[in-house]
């Protein structure tokens, strides 16, 4: 039960971080979405999307995945994994972002 906790621990960790990430940004985007007249809300929400983008390689994610199944030092093998399908979920939502702000 002990180690159940510790893994709750690390995801309310991770959610904390990612909550101030788009706390931090989100004045960001508005600022900058209004200065170049795109749409702000669409800006705002392609902001999210990159930052869950971000968790699928972030290494609390990688060690909480870990510490879930069970196994220890294979970081670079989760990595190797997820790089591709990362890559191509940015570039569908690159892609999709790009076409919403010019249509």
């Amino acid at each position: 039960m002990e180690k159940r906790k510790e893994n709750f621990f690390i995801f309310d960790c991770k959610r904390f971080f990612a909550t101030i990430s788009n706390i931090m940004f989100g004045n960001f985007f508005n600022t900058v979405g209004q200065a170049l007249g795109f749409n702000v809300s669409m800006l705002l929400s392609l902001g999210v999307v990159g930052a869950s983008a971000g968790n699928m390689i972030a290494l609390t994610d990688m060690l909480a995945g870990e510490a879930v199944i069970g196994v220890k030092n294979r970081e670079r093998q989760i990595l190797k994994g997820v790089f591709v399908p990362c890559t191509i979920y940015l570039i569908l939502v690159g892609i999709t972002g790009m076409l919403m702000a010019y249509i």
